[in-house]
C-alpha cells in the first residue's frame, strides 16, 4: 500500500488579520486604502477550519475551552491537531496569539501591556517570556526594528 504523506497545516493558515484596512500600491504608484478581508479560508480540515473559527472570534481561548467550543474532549481534538499540525492543542494557541501580537506590534501603537491582552496572553510576563522565545527578540525591540514610521497612515485598526 502507498504511504501517503498529509500536509502540515500551519497556523497561519487558519489566521484572520487583525487589520481592519491597509495601503496598497499598484504598479503605477498610486496607492490607496483596501479593506482587509476577514473571511476565513478553508483548509480542507473541517477541525482545524473550526479551530481557526473560534480562535478568530476568542484568541483569549485555552485548549479546555476550545474543546469545549468545538465539543470534542481535550484529548481528542490535542491528538487531531498534532497530527494535522505538528502541534500540541496550547501550543497552536500559543502561536496564532503570538501572529497576533506581532500583527499589534508592528502595525499599532498600542502599549505593549494592551498587545499581551488583546492577543489572549493571561499576564504581560508570559506574553514577553512567549514573543522572546519566538522571535529571537523582546517585543519592545522587535517593534523597534520592524515598525515602519509611517505605521499609522499605512494601517487602520478597531
Amino acid at each position: 500500500m502507498e504511504r501517503i504523506e498529509l500536509k502540515k497545516i500551519k497556523v497561519e493558515d487558519v489566521y484572520v488579520s487583525v487589520l481592519s484596512r491597509k495601503r496598497v500600491a499598484n504598479a503605477e504608484g498610486w496607492t490607496r486604502m483596501e479593506e482587509v478581508s476577514k473571511r476565513f479560508v478553508p483548509t480542507g480540515s473541517i477541525v482545524i477550519d473550526a479551530v481557526g473559527r473560534v480562535l478568530a472570534a476568542d484568541s483569549g481561548v485555552d485548549s479546555v475551552g476550545l474543546a469545549a467550543a468545538l465539543g470534542v474532549p481535550s484529548s481528542a481534538l490535542n491528538t487531531i491537531l498534532k497530527t494535522l499540525t505538528g502541534l500540541k492543542t496550547c501550543e497552536f494557541i500559543k502561536s496564532y496569539r503570538l501572529l497576533r501580537a506581532r500583527e499589534w506590534i508592528v502595525c499599532t501603537d498600542l502599549e505593549l501591556r494592551q498587545v499581551a491582552a488583546r492577543s489572549g496572553f493571561p499576564t504581560q510576563g508570559s506574553f514577553n517570556r512567549s514573543f522572546t522565545e519566538q522571535f529571537g527578540q523582546t517585543p519592545r525591540d522587535y517593534r523597534r526594528q520592524n515598525r515602519p514610521a509611517n505605521f499609522r497612515e499605512l494601517y487602520e485598526w478597531q
